[in-house]
């Protein structure tokens, strides 16, 4: 197994699209928040979750910065996808919560990026939210 360090890692990681790394960065975290959820391991769960969170962040203040090219209806779906993971990964880390719709958001929000662009009206995608959001 090659250290994340290796020049192919690195190569590999410059060669990818900000699509491709958003994605491959939410896998790594879904996964992990999956895992920890599975095997009960709730400081595992913890460390995910903050983890999920931090990526959150990073999109919704690049989402905000009006260089993003997104259409604006997206761009505020996706905010308020963010908003809504923040309120529900804390609770999620406090014990009042199942993580399993973070997963799913997660999923859906990397199936969103693993579209490719040439073929895809952006403005016409929605940010699927869970039915717990609603609340």
């Amino acid at each position: 197994m090659m250290n994340s360090s290796s020049p192919y890692r690195q190569n590999q990681v410059a060669s990818e699209t900000p699509r491709q790394v958003e994605c491959h960065a939410m896998a790594m975290v879904t996964g992990r928040m999956h895992a920890a959820h599975e095997s009960e391991d709730m400081q595992g769960l913890i460390s995910a979750c903050f983890d999920n969170q931090k990526l959150w962040n990073i999109f919704i203040v690049d989402l905000a910065n009006p260089q993003n090219a997104l259409p604006d209806d997206l761009k505020a779906n996706l905010i308020s996808l963010g908003l809504w993971v923040r309120k529900h990964t804390s609770q999620v880390m406090q014990g009042k919560a199942s993580p399993e719709s973070l997963i799913q958001v997660n999923r859906n929000i990397m199936d969103g990026l693993a579209i490719n662009p040439a073929n895809e009206d952006m403005g016409a995608r929605q940010a699927s939210m869970p039915q717990d959001m609603m609340a």
